[in-house]
């Protein structure tokens, strides 16, 4: 017995001595040792952490404990205590599911830094994660353009447009040197590219591509070739619409459930029918009404503003159901987001990346304006049910990622408390749904 006490004792001592042993690096910079644990053989990194030092964008869920990142054109969905990530809603399994430990959420630092396509290296109780960066490495001239080639494959996102100029950034690439470029047969007024940073972890090539007024760029890529080609701008033929765009965005969707009533209801379940019978009223109406989400699927918030964004909504309205501990508590309540100009700021740089001083100041205008119009919005869709004979709790400000992102006025409706028993139970009936669904879609009606 006394044999088998000393033995478990030297293995805990073991253990705890590993686990004190290893020290991350993430690029150059040391990671405190609090910022990451091993358990067992395996390696966990604090998310947070990892994230904010290869500038990741990240939102986290706390009533699903899941953590939506944003990654290289890529959404990966992390969710506590699975092996199933979700990479652009197509499922994918790792070993190691993350957990939450001492109120903080952390990820398998191996399996992670692979989905990431970052390279760790192992070297004497020394964790090192590197970015494999590819540099760029010439260029040459194409009858139509210029082609820049890559040591690797590369991935671009286009941050900025109008008719004339083109921002293009690639991810995880580097160049040695700044390249100006400029080709009059072509309309091409200038391709300037440059290092958007030093710091590797963080790196992209930003292009800016200026072109003539009759001509345009056309930008494609294969394999570690980027294609830069100018053709005869095409102007489209303009088509007056007098209809009223709307998209309805049903909140939560997959495995993010949202709130879940005392009978086994979800949340995600009845947004989603209360949504396409508000889509139903509203195009018989003569609405254009576009949904973020027309399935049980998980959609990512910032895609959610975005789709609203790329469609010209005039108006974005998400759907939700509220949940309290107090089961007596019912009631709508409409909010609008807060404006704040820093806070705004922040919101854009997490959406777009670096944008231009112009362009930041033009999307501040923007959406000061729209804000203005959610708050007159958001009082005058109150008013509306509130004569429909619903009980309204409120009208207030609140900083949700949705109608934040969003571009043009934007509210978000909790339609009811699902933790309120009754109207639990009112939800299963469908003459109920289509009353609710009817009054939320006069009341849009009512603004235009």
């Amino acid at each position: 017995m006394k044999n088998t006490k000393l033995i478990a004792l030297i293995l805990l001592l073991c253990l705890c001595t590993f686990s004190f042993s290893v020290e991350v690096y993430l690029l150059e910079n040391k990671t405190p040792p609090e910022k990451y644990k091993t358990l067992g053989d395996i390696l966990y990194v604090h998310a947070v952490t990892l994230l904010d030092a290869i500038g990741a964008r990240y939102e986290w869920n706390n009533a699903s404990k899941t953590l939506v990142v944003n990654w290289n054109q890529n959404s990966i969905l992390f969710s506590n205590n699975s092996q199933t990530v979700l990479i652009n809603n197509s499922p994918a399994y790792i070993s190691n599911e993350p957990l939450i430990l001492d109120n903080r959420f952390f990820l398998p630092l191996l399996e992670t830094c692979k989905l990431f396509g970052l390279r760790v290296v192992t070297k004497e109780g020394q964790v090192h994660v590197f970015s494999e960066i590819s540099y760029l490495l010439y260029y040459f001239s194409i009858p139509d353009g210029y082609a820049f080639n890559f040591q690797l494959p590369v991935n671009f996102v286009i941050s900025e447009q109008s008719e004339e100029r083109l921002l293009l950034d690639v991810y995880g690439s580097m160049t040695n040197r700044d390249w100006f470029l400029t080709n009059a047969r072509l309309g091409i007024d200038r391709i300037q590219v440059a290092n958007s940073t030093q710091d590797t972890l963080k790196a992209f090539i930003r292009f800016e591509i200026v072109t003539k007024p009759d001509r345009q760029a056309v930008v494609t890529q294969e394999n570690g070739t980027l294609w830069i080609r100018t053709q005869n701008r095409v102007i489209p033929e303009i088509v007056v619409n007098t209809k009223n765009k709307i998209v309805i965005d049903p909140g939560h969707g997959g495995i993010d459930p949202g709130a879940i009533g005392n009978r086994g209801t979800y949340e995600k379940n009845v947004v989603l029918s209360l949504s396409k019978a508000v889509k139903s009223y509203l195009e018989k109406n003569d609405f254009i009404v576009y949904l973020t989400r027309e399935n049980d699927v998980f959609v990512d918030l910032k895609q959610r503003a975005i789709f609203a964004n790329n469609k010209g909504a005039d108006l974005f309205v998400s759907l939700h159901l509220n949940s309290f501990e107090d089961i007596s508590v019912q009631g709508v309540e409409v909010y609008y987001y807060p404006w704040s100009e820093e806070s705004y700021k922040i919101r854009l740089n997490r959406l777009y990346g670096a944008l231009s001083e112009e362009t930041v100041k033009a999307k501040v205008q923007r959406k000061l304006l729209s804000t203005n119009q959610s708050k007159k919005y958001a009082e005058n869709i109150r008013d509306t049910l509130q004569k429909s004979g619903l009980s309204i709790r409120k009208v207030i400000p609140g900083d949700f990622a949705v109608i934040a992102y969003t571009e043009m006025p934007a509210v978000l409706i909790e339609c009811g408390y699902i933790s309120n028993s009754n109207f639990e139970r009112d939800l299963q009936k469908p003459e109920v749904l289509n009353l609710l669904a009817e009054n939320i879609a006069k009341s849009i009606q009512n603004l235009f």
